[in-house]
């Protein structure tokens, strides 16, 4: 997924996703619409919010607060 600039932020695997900046791949759980992220440095998975697609884009809507709202693009080279 794009983010920085003309580069990718994250690549979404299918047992994990991987962060280019940190060059580690963490694995991830679905529960119906609810992404959780695992971190190797936290006891218990980080639970990022509600996901939807439309098109080409990722919506992630924060649980704390439902305004903050993560977009991921598709990364086209």
């Amino acid at each position: 997924m794009g983010g920085l600039g003309e580069k990718p932020v994250f690549d979404i695997r299918k047992d994990s996703i991987y962060y280019f900046q940190k060059d580690s791949a963490y694995p991830y759980y679905l529960s119906g619409d609810t992404l959780r992220v695992k971190f190797p440095e936290r006891d218990t998975s980080n639970t990022f919010g509600t996901i939807n697609v439309i098109e080409d884009t990722l919506y992630i809507t924060d649980f704390t607060d439902n305004d903050f709202i993560i977009r991921g693009y598709r990364y086209r080279q």
